[in-house]
């Protein structure tokens, strides 16, 4: 709105002589401090705008963009205007109950971001945190080795129930049958899952910590580093899949819904499911056509076409 407004400030004004009843045009300081905020709120926009999005979703992708938008929020708390101060003011205590809820969550998928791990955490509390920034961050690093614990847990009641159930012995039999060969050390398997001690999955979480950052390229696909690394870091990787797949905005499936009662109605109950998925679909396929028409052009061009979808609640 005040993207549209400030431009239109001589109507306003012309307005104002030639209606009677428009008694309320704004002052020239009015003006200034719509400016002055919009300027503002263009800083997180881009930010916001990327994380409302249907294909940015990644858990790791989200923390250093909600950190960037935290340090901007508390810069405004301490803007000598008192309604931008106010303003600013109101947007963080509902973005702190949001960031106590989920803190610890994305930055454990930044940890498990090769090119990321502690570095990022290390990086963005000390700018947020100040003094209490070790304190915060060793709460981040105790949760991301207790985090393996609860799986190793997991794993090694799966395994009791199995050897207590004597699943493991017919399977032996029937691999003995057909054209399976027999696999005679099952049961050695178990044992070493069996006697995998806590130590052991803390230090698989060092060595993957221990390793060098690496660069932060272009369309870096972190899910499919994670796939080819399963031998070495078995644990590790069953929490990076559970983590990763944690949608870090609301956006995409409220709009699933949006387009669903606008797609299926009373008149259109019987639509054909082919018509159905292009009615369902076709904002995707828009999308993906503009994002590769954008990309010699303007980048942020496909952006506009979210711009019903729902943002933040912290930040409206």
């Amino acid at each position: 709105m005040l993207q549209t407004a400030l431009p239109s400030k001589d109507v306003f004004l012309r307005l104002k002589h030639s209606e009677k009843l428009y008694t309320c045009v704004p002052s020239e300081e009015e003006w200034g401090l719509a400016q002055e905020i919009c300027d503002k709120l263009k800083e997180i926009h881009s930010v916001i705008d990327f994380c409302s999005g249907t294909t940015n979703t990644i858990a790791n992708h989200f923390f250093p963009m909600v950190c960037e938008i935290r340090q901007r929020l508390y810069k405004w708390v301490m803007d000598p205007s008192k309604v931008i101060s106010k303003m600013a003011s109101d947007m963080m205590e509902k973005f702190e109950k949001y960031w106590s809820g989920c803190h610890m969550m994305v930055a454990t998928a930044v940890v498990l971001d090769p090119r990321y791990k502690m570095k990022m955490v290390e990086y963005y509390y000390s700018l947020i945190y100040g003094q209490d920034a070790e304190t915060e961050i060793e709460k981040v690093r105790k949760f991301c080795y207790d985090l393996p614990h609860e799986y190793e847990d997991q794993d090694r009641f799966k395994v009791q129930r199995a050897c207590n159930s004597g699943a493991t012995s017919p399977h032996r039999d029937s691999m003995l049958v057909g054209n399976y060969e027999p696999d005679f050390l099952l049961e050695f398997d178990l044992l070493v899952k069996l006697s995998s001690n806590n130590g052991h999955v803390k230090s698989e979480l060092d060595c993957y910590l221990d390793e060098k950052v690496l660069p932060r390229t272009p369309g870096f696909d972190v899910l499919g580093w994670w796939k080819n690394v399963g031998i070495k870091y078995p644990i590790l990787q069953k929490i990076a899949r559970d983590v990763m797949a944690i949608p870090v905005s609301t956006v995409p499936s409220k709009s699933v819904f949006s387009t669903h009662g606008k797609a299926v109605s009373t008149q259109r109950s019987k639509l054909e499911p082919k018509l159905l998925e292009a009615l369902m679909c076709s904002k995707d396929w828009l999308m993906k056509d503009m994002a590769v028409t954008c990309s010699t052009a303007e980048p942020s061009c496909a952006s506009e076409i979210d711009a019903d979808d729902e943002g933040f609640n912290w930040w409206e």
